[in-house]
């Protein structure tokens, strides 16, 4: 389970990437609960928790795959460009 700071530090990494409203679908919980966890208000029940580490973990995997340098993505225009 996550702590309230890796609560906080996970919604501010996804907030990059979707807005309140958008996270809080993906959740199915309210715009205005995910405001007050960001904001240290209040900290997810166990279900939610779970939730959000499955969240956070889907699209810490999406960067990472989207994360390739120009040299992975074709090594012989790296070399060859002027």
């Amino acid at each position: 389970m996550l702590n309230p700071e890796e609560v906080r530090e996970g919604l501010k990494n996804l907030r990059n990437i979707y807005t309140q409203k958008e996270i809080a679908e993906k959740l199915d919980v309210a715009p205005n609960t995910i405001r007050r966890w960001e904001q240290g208000e209040a900290t997810p029940k166990k279900q939610n928790n779970h939730k959000l580490e499955n969240l956070l973990l889907v699209n810490k995997n999406k960067l990472k795959k989207s994360e390739t340098t120009e040299i992975d993505k074709n090594p012989v225009d790296f070399f060859w460009k002027k």
